[in-house]
């Protein structure tokens, strides 16, 4: 499937743009857990 990488496009997004991260994660419901 895609999940491996869908996170690990997630994780580069997370890791690279924080700020973009964070509107994202105000934006869209989720599990914010991580």
């Amino acid at each position: 499937g895609t999940t491996g990488v869908d996170w690990l496009r997630r994780s580069a997004d997370h890791r690279f743009f924080p700020e973009l991260w964070e509107a994202r994660s105000d934006l869209e419901p989720g599990p914010s857990s991580w």
